[in-house]
């Protein structure tokens, strides 16, 4: 390839705003990884190995305070600043007055207890100047590790190495004039430079503090209370992280003594620079995802295979090099630290799986994956450590995160917690991931289900045989659905395998039949299937019915343009079947009295009655007596149920199938919320939690949608759980044989249910009455 061709080929390659920001992260973490080696050679040739044990050791309590002083804010600017806007600013300097107070106060705490939890920094304790100058040094380094987050946040991540850059060159400088303060140097050396480059960088921010791209999709409208509501959900995994990473050097001091922890560091800091690669992707990923929801997925995957193409070869060079890059340190780091440096090297391998898990949970706002993840790898590690540090020494710890972290990356391999599933709803739980073991068990019993079936219900059907040529069709309910081929005219055939699918086939067709023969409906008759045969096998329903053209998609990903197709199609039955009546307690008794009802026969929800009579509650003081628009609705209207076609790039909705749920006495916007919550990442439990948390959420996209709001006089709260309500019943009467378990009802009725009946809720839900 020519230099011109390659050339340009770089160019596309850093096209991608992504990539640009991984490559200004990573090259600031691989400028701070070599100019940090040349800077521990020169500590071991000017110090001690008991100096650099102590400084080392003053030094990791000082960026564990530091980061514990964060309050876990470093993630959650990286993903809500760059939509921030012209709210950057105010948002910033919140965050660093609270952060630096809360380090002044950590560290006055640490010195207060050193005897108990650093016994040999007494040093704090005995030298004012030293305690003081530890306070002063520990607040700025707390917003020294925030800007690298609000940079990568602002999509100004080029700033990075720069700053990083100064930074160690600086330290290095100082070094040789600090070694005669011994064990005071290193950490002199890490919080001099720390000053200035925080002064300089904050007005760098505060001048122009966003680079938002005009092209950037519409997202949350960020608010001060979404930011801390993230960071208090991340902020239990930040701390467990630290204790995994910073905390072990002084465990190792505490169980080995100065040396053996100052080889510790050594090693691991090399490593270290590895999980940063990982890291810095991800917050590249993080960054470019939050602007761009649609394109979480593909950015997903991209991101996952270009840390492990950058890790898996460094790692792996690393284990071959360890005993010549440990020797320049000198002899006594390769002859203790050789193997321990390799274990971590390999470690950085899983933790690349781990490192891309924890980003896109983090996009999903799946705070609870991100803390289960940490708290995996902390027990893991700190478990192997005790149990192999006596017998084996610095070999045992690097035992316990190689061990750890590929088991943990295991079980995220196997659960689909990563790529571009980890966005969307392919990701599944270890339950999950057993029963995708079983299902070619299953697909397998009901292919041969549907071969002893079909031929009898075409017949009860007045249809002719179609031999062997249909094709079974993939259904969440307890019916066959089978493709008959184009000779019949292009057909779908369901047969209902139990009373519960039997049941909803015939709402389906009742409700078909309901709108052909209302005149209101003519619109939307076009995107019905039309219903050509009803019968009985075996006496369940059987029903043929016309194939639709297009394709469902609600597995995937939706975009904005799939979203807005499908609000403006189901939006013609909302206008030509409206209604304008007062809610009555009859019609609550249909719309929040039966379906609750229902929720309190379950045995999973037995002692949630007080959480039910309070949802009943909420409900009847939101809707009764309000003067409302109602109309015909789908009343499971998701991506799933809804039929696409692509012509030039145009996306437009060819059919809406399965109206076992519809009702012609609905409100409107609960299609609209239904569609909204079931194209959310996570659980359903999560997401309407976090919609009746943060109403506006819900409010931002619904007016993105191009349809009118027919209800603006109820609350986005009160919808949200109507609609959820509804669901969650429609999903309990869909089966009898394959009916929801516990699982289900723990993840997605108990965390609303909880909420509430809970304080954290009593605010917003006064707000809905």
């Amino acid at each position: 390839m020519t230099t011109t061709g390659i050339a340009a080929s770089l160019a596309t390659h850093l096209r991608e705003p992504m990539r640009r920001s991984a490559y200004a992260l990573i090259a600031g973490t691989g400028l701070t990884s070599i100019l940090g080696m040349i800077f521990w050679v020169l500590a071991a040739r000017l110090l001690t190995s008991q100096a650099v044990g102590t400084g080392t050791a003053l030094t990791s309590a000082m960026t564990f305070l530091a980061t514990l002083s964060t309050l876990g804010l470093g993630n959650a600017l990286v993903r809500f600043l760059a939509p921030a806007g012209v709210k950057a600013r105010r948002v910033i300097l919140a965050c660093y007055a609270l952060c630096a107070s809360t380090a002044i106060f950590a560290v006055l705490i640490f010195i207060a207890g050193q005897p108990w939890w650093a016994s040999r920094l007494d040093l704090l304790r005995q030298n004012v100047v030293l305690g003081i100058a530890f306070v002063l040094a520990t607040a700025v380094w707390t917003i020294f590790v925030l800007e690298d987050r609000v940079l990568t946040g602002l999509r100004r991540a080029s700033w990075v190495p720069v700053t990083n850059g100064i930074h160690s060159v600086v330290k290095i400088g100082l070094l040789p004039f600090l070694g005669v303060s011994a064990g005071y140097a290193l950490f002199a050396t890490f919080a001099l430079p720390a000053l200035p480059i925080v002064l300089l960088v904050t007005i760098l921010i505060l001048r122009k503090p966003s680079q938002t791209s005009a092209a950037a999709e519409p997202v949350e409208n960020l608010r001060i209370g979404h930011l801390f509501r993230f960071a208090a959900a991340d902020y239990s995994a930040t701390l467990l992280w630290l204790a995994t990473t910073d905390l072990m050097t002084l465990v190792v001091l505490e169980q080995m003594g100065a040396q053996q922890s100052a080889y510790y560091f050594m090693s691991f800091t090399i490593a270290y620079s590895l999980y940063l690669v990982t890291s810095n992707v991800g917050s590249a990923f993080v960054a470019e995802a939050a602007q761009f929801p649609s394109r979480a997925p593909t950015l997903a995957r991209n991101a996952l295979r270009h840390a492990g193409v950058l890790v898996v070869p460094l790692a792996l060079v690393g284990v071959v090099i360890a005993p010549l890059g440990l020797h320049i340190l000198g002899s006594e780091y390769s002859a203790n630290g050789t193997t321990l440096l390799r274990l971590l090297l390999l470690s950085a391998i899983p933790q690349v799986v781990i490192g891309m898990a924890v980003s896109t949970a983090r996009i999903r706002r799946d705070n609870r994956m991100v803390l289960k993840i940490y708290a995996a790898q902390a027990f893991g590690i700190f478990g192997g450590t005790a149990l192999l540090i006596n017998q084996w020494g610095l070999t045992g710890v690097g035992l316990s995160w190689l061990i750890s972290q590929t088991t943990i990356a295991l079980v995220l391999l196997a659960t689909r917690r990563v790529g571009s599933d980890a966005v969307t709803h392919h990701s599944v739980n270890v339950l999950g991931y057993v029963g995708r073991l079983l299902a070619p068990i299953r697909r397998g019993r009901t292919r041969l289900q549907a071969r002893r079936l079909v031929p009898a219900a075409l017949k009860a059907s007045g249809l002719q045989s179609a031999g062997t040529d249909w094709r079974l069709l993939p259904s969440d309910s307890d019916s066959l659905v089978v493709c008959l081929p184009s000779e019949t005219g292009g057909t779908v055939l369901k047969i209902a395998t139990s009373a519960a699918a039997s049941r909803g086939l015939d709402r389906h067709a009742d409700m078909i039949c309901k709108l052909s023969t209302n005149p209101g409906s003519t619109e939307v008759l076009t995107l019905l299937p039309r219903v050509l045969q009803r019968g009985k096998l075996l006496g369940r329903t059987v029903l043929v019915e016309s194939k639709l053209p297009g394709s469902a998609e609600g597995h995937q990903a939706p975009g904005s343009a799939e979203l807005a197709a499908a609000a403006l199609a189901i939006s013609r039955l909302h206008r030509t079947t409206t209604s304008v009546i007062t809610v009555d307690e009859s019609l609550l008794s249909t719309w929040v009295d039966a379906p609750i009802a229902q929720l309190r026969r379950l045995p999973a929800l037995d002692g949630m009655e007080p959480a039910l009579d309070r949802l009943r509650d909420t409900l009847y003081d939101a809707l009764l007596g309000r003067l409302v628009t109602t109309s015909g609705i789908h009343g499971d209207y998701w991506l799933g149920n809804v039929l696409l076609s692509r012509d030039s790039g145009t996306v437009e909705v060819t059919g809406i199938v399965d109206w076992e749920n519809a009702r012609l006495d609905g409100l409107p916007e609960c299609d609209l919320t239904h569609l909204w919550i079931t194209s959310q990442p996570g659980e359903l439990g999560s997401t309407v939690r976090g919609a009746v948390l943060s109403p506006e959420t819900v409010q931002d996209a619904m007016r993105r949608l191009p349809v009118p709001w027919s209800n603006p006089q109820l609350s986005a709260s009160s919808l949200v759980l109507l609609t959820w309500l509804w669901h969650v019943t429609a999903e309990l009467q869909r089966a009898s044989r394959n009916r929801v378990g516990r699982l289900w009802v723990a993840r997605s009725v108990k965390p609303v249910l909880k909420l509430v009946s809970s304080g954290d809720a009593a605010h917003l839900l006064e707000g809905v009455r």
